[in-house]
């Protein structure tokens, strides 16, 4: 038998799988594994299941990775990719399912025996459900097993003929309703029709509505930012209300394949909800529900479940309806008040307005305690602004209420909680893969997979998973901000900047992609664009961000009374909107950046202050080093002690921040080996955006400490070559200074003078009375003088 799919077709009789005619070659145990996803289109086949009838019990393989390793060769014979897949599907840790449609050519059938000739009766056909989960085991070569398992069908063939093995492929699949819609589709979502004139209707169902059809691994909706893009392209207001025909012809100028038009009536005391899917190229309607809800109250539960029956109408899987669908009661709240609280934040967040969205969040939370995903929401924005002490309490509190929210969200949820709460970024990065791999059209969690490797340095991935949610969802500044991120981090500077200025010739920006085009600008020492970004985030929210970026490039070029000012001012603007961790890091960045450039007793005393305004593992960490390297070498240990203690899960504190100043400790009591020891296990972090160069830096002043002028050397160039990371750290000015101090202890004068030069040159408008400069000036005479 010749099964079809696509460009291909598999020749399960010859064991063979051919593309427009040509062969493919593909290893034994790829094709077993095509042959047995081919058996049941449409269904998951477990994990468990490849085990049981590929690795029997006595094959001493890891299956795991035998598995994964064949799937991998599968879907490069066959041109595919898990993160947007053709034909096989990851289905979670579960298994893998074959979603392309699959057909059969016409099998030829001999002409009926004559009637003299004598009929030989058939032996019995076990039912389909049998004969898929009795095939013979495929473990030895490939043709044993592929006719072993394609023997039951040819058996059917024969005494079915064409219409058999017909109904034997339909049933194969599963209980899969007319594919109405393919998972490859896009659905845009009309707004509703309001038509019972009650306010708290409005926009409140809408994002209901897409917050349970997003449960679907099968349905992608288009994200409400491409909605107002497109508007504007149509010469409407990105705010216009998307009514039925808008929405026809803004999805036949896109060639969307449907549109959801949805509708709320009243009838007496009733209402009646319709939803209406709607062909975008004819305008006719594909499928229709409608149900009745008997109060106010009960219409978000109706409205979900109207949402599950249209699923499985546009062509979901029973199966995939049934373990994707909680409660829309669950998945958001059966207020709407508070649910109409929520949209409103949504819209602020989504407009770059966080600290506007905030109190609607808080509304939301007040309305409905048990709002888990308003927790989850206002969790992670807090932690987005560095207050992770007030974000971990929301994050803890979602956590706690997982069990009420769908899939997707309990997958976001889960990954913050180990990013947040426990600071647990490796997990929370698994956490991210696995949702990215049960959903797979879903931007999110590539998007906030970028961030968390970002965050421990993982750079190659942050840019593959920004890319991804980039292609997923073109018209949302996030993934355009991280992937700029991931580029400038990996010293693509080109790239990056015609990332950003891509994007704000699209109008998709904010003040963070401001902050990093002003880094990049910076490092290239081009002013006039720093201005320009400056004087663009002048009247936005979030200011202090763009300030403390001018802070830390007052201090890398020497200028610290300057960086004084911008501090400060950055520190107020936090305290202004009640953000005082934010602040907090500021002044303990402040405080290290004073005690590096020589102002000791200025230093302890903003570390000191640091303390005072936050104590989330940020600040602790930074305001400790500046302790120890400032001489206070007490408090430095005590701090460190007690980070163990609080944080003894989180990756950066535990790998990063504790270590960090341990060593700073050492240096200064003059036992720098102890401090190269310590830093070893920040080794697999460091070019992360949380590391910010504090680890290498130390090892390189640890190196130098003991005379070893090559190993100093080694860990400053790699600062500097790492510059992307954070282009507007003094600690990059600071490693050319240490560079040349290196290449003296190692005997370069030649090298050590030009690293000098250099340094001075960059620092020809410094403060003149900078205790560093004047020593620099001092250590650079007498090499000259040599």
């Amino acid at each position: 038998m010749v099964v079809r799919f696509g460009a291909f077709e598999a020749d399960l009789a010859a064991g063979e799988l051919r593309r427009e005619g040509q062969k493919v070659r593909l290893q034994d145990r790829p094709y077993e594994i095509l042959v047995i996803l081919l058996e049941r289109p449409g269904e998951i086949v477990t994990r468990e299941e490849f085990r049981r009838r590929l690795w029997p019990a006595d094959t001493f393989v890891d299956f795991d990775h035998s598995l994964n390793a064949s799937i991998n060769k599968l879907r490069q014979a066959l041109d595919d990719a898990a993160a947007n897949p053709r034909f096989v599907e990851t289905a979670g840790r579960r298994g893998y399912r074959f979603i392309a449609p699959v057909s059969t050519p016409p099998v030829a059938v001999s002409d009926p025996p004559s009637a003299s000739a004598p009929v030989t009766s058939p032996a019995p056909v076990a039912s389909p459900t049998a004969v898929t989960s009795s095939a013979p085991s495929l473990t030895r070569s490939r043709r044993v097993g592929v006719l072993g398992a394609v023997g039951v069908v040819l058996g059917c063939v024969a005494i079915l003929g064409v219409v058999g093995l017909a109904a034997w492929l339909v049933h194969a699949r599963g209980s899969r309703p007319a594919q109405v819609l393919s998972n490859r589709d896009s659905i845009l979502l009309a707004d509703f029709d309001n038509k019972t004139g009650d306010p708290v209707f409005d926009d409140t169902l809408k994002q209901a509505l897409a917050i349970q059809l997003e449960q679907s691994p099968f349905l992608n909706l288009v994200p409400d930012e491409r909605v107002r893009e497109v508007l504007g392209y149509m010469g409407r207001s990105p705010d216009a209300r998307l009514t039925a025909s808008l929405a026809l012809e803004m999805c036949q100028r896109e060639r969307i394949r449907a549109f959801l038009a949805s509708s709320i009536a009243s009838l007496g005391s009733h209402f009646v909800i319709s939803l209406n899917a709607v062909n975008c190229r004819d305008g006719a309607s594909l499928v229709r529900e409608q149900l009745e809800a008997g109060s106010k109250e009960e219409v978000l539960h109706v409205l979900g479940a109207a949402a599950a029956e249209l699923r499985g109408k546009l062509g979901e899987t029973l199966a995939s309806v049934q373990r994707f669908d909680a409660p829309i009661e669950d998945v958001t709240t059966p207020s709407l008040e508070a649910m109409k609280a929520f949209t409103i934040a949504g819209d602020r967040r989504a407009r770059g307005q966080e600290a506007e969205a905030i109190p609607f969040f808080e509304r939301a939370i007040a309305l409905d305690p048990n709002f888990a995903m308003a927790h989850a929401r206002l969790g992670t924005l807090y932690a987005n602004i560095d207050e992770v002490v007030r974000g971990s309490e929301y994050v803890r509190r979602a956590f706690d209420l997982r069990s009420r929210v769908s899939e997707p969200e309990r997958l976001y949820i889960a990954a913050r909680y180990f990013d947040v709460v426990e600071g647990d970024l490796e997990k929370s990065v698994q956490n991210y893969e696995l949702w990215t791999e049960v959903y797979p059209n879903d931007w999110r969690p590539f998007n906030n997979l970028a961030v968390a490797c970002l965050a421990i340095g993982c750079l190659d991935k942050a840019e593959s998973a920004a890319r991804q949610a980039l292609q997923l969802h073109p018209s949302h500044v996030f993934p355009r901000s991280n992937l700029a991120a991931a580029l400038m981090a990996l010293g693509r500077f080109d790239e990056a900047k015609r990332v950003g200025e891509d994007a704000i010739a699209a109008h998709f920006e904010n003040v963070g992609l401001r902050v990093i085009l002003y880094q990049m600008a910076f490092s290239e020492r081009d002013a006039q664009s720093m201005s320009r970004h400056v004087d663009w985030s002048r009247d936005k929210t979030r200011v202090g961000d763009m300030m403390f970026a001018e802070a830390q490039a007052a201090a890398a070029v020497g200028k610290l009374e300057e960086a004084r000012r911008l501090f400060g001012s950055a520190v107020s603007s936090a305290r202004a909107h009640g953000f005082a961790e934010n602040a907090a890091t500021s002044a303990a960045l402040q405080a290290l950046i004073e005690v590096e450039l020589g102002k000791a007793d200025a230093g302890r005393a903003d570390a000191r202050a640091a303390l005072k305004l936050g104590t989330s593992q940020g600040e602790l960490g930074i305001a400790a080093v500046a302790l120890a390297r400032a001489g206070d070498a007490s408090l430095a240990r005590q701090i460190a002690a007690d980070m163990a203690k609080r944080f003894p899960t989180n990756t950066v504190a535990v790998y990063v921040r504790v270590p960090s100043i341990l060593s700073a400790i050492e240096i200064a009591g003059a036992n720098p080996a102890r401090a190269i020891e310590m830093l070893r296990a920040t080794r697999p972090f460091e070019w992360g955006a949380e590391a910010d160069f504090v680890p290498s830096y130390l090892r390189g002043q640890a190196y130098l400490r003991t005379g070893s002028g090559a190993d100093a050397a080694r860990e400053f160039q790699d600062i500097i070559d790492r510059r992307g990371v954070n282009p507007t750290s003094p600690l990059i000015s600071l490693a050319r200074l240490g560079l040349a101090r290196s290449f003296a202890a190692a005997g370069d004068p030649a090298r050590s003078r030009q690293s000098y030069d250099e340094f001075l040159a960059l620092w020809k408008d410094a403060d003149p009375d900078l205790p560093v400069l004047r020593q620099t000036r001092s250590e650079s005479t007498k090499i000259g003088a040599r």
